[in-house]
């Protein structure tokens, strides 16, 4: 039985490889080096393409959106960006979903 994260990751590389963003990569058809322990070899893949994942890019999103509301005052613009943040968060959760799904 394969775990949540493995289904996640496993979905974004279909989709990844059905829009041909992995066509060019460094090292394409050869085996993955598994050898050094905490090795990630998708992050690097994913890092060598200039890929960044969506679930990923929402995350640093939603960081650089709670980042921005801890240094703002005016409480109109801290309701904006507390909207961005909700966006972003069910952004995230409706891809998570998506992935689970497959």
């Amino acid at each position: 039985m394969s775990s949540f994260f493995d289904r996640i990751v496993e979905a974004q590389l279909r989709k990844a490889e059905a829009e041909g963003v992995m066509d060019d990569l460094t090292g394409k058809g050869k085996p993955l080096d598994l050898s050094k322990p905490g090795a990630n070899p998708f992050k690097k893949t994913f890092a060598e393409a200039e890929v960044e994942l969506p679930i990923t890019r929402l995350a640093r999103e939603i960081g650089e959106a709670r980042e921005a509301l801890r240094s703002e005052t005016d409480p109109d613009e801290r309701r904006v960006i507390q909207k961005r943040i909700a966006d972003l968060e069910l952004r995230r959760s409706l891809e998570i979903e998506g992935m689970r799904r497959g």
